[in-house]
């Protein structure tokens, strides 16, 4: 028999991830039409992710543009020599 490909969004697996941990697995994929091995992998994934504080790509590259937004060179914070008007040496 063969099924129809499917793609699940990344809050349908974490819904069912959390799901399995108040009901039976077996009972929970046949309800999705789903093999228990595929939640399994689901939960075996997040608990990866969640054990090396994984980020998406786009909240990494958020991260990088956040911290380099000032670019090279910039200072957010004067040195205190300039900051009391001195001339520095």
């Amino acid at each position: 028999m063969r099924r129809t490909y499917r793609v699940w969004t990344l809050a349908e697996k974490r819904a069912a991830v959390d799901r399995m941990g108040g009901c039976r697995h077996a009972q929970l994929a046949r309800e999705l039409s789903i093999d228990k091995r595929l939640l399994y992998s689901w939960r075996n994934r997040r608990r990866l992710h969640s054990a090396l504080d994984y980020r998406s790509p786009v909240a990494f590259e958020q991260s990088l543009r956040t911290t380099s937004a000032a670019g090279p060179g910039h200072k957010d914070e004067p040195d205190a020599p300039e900051q009391a008007g001195e001339e520095p040496s």
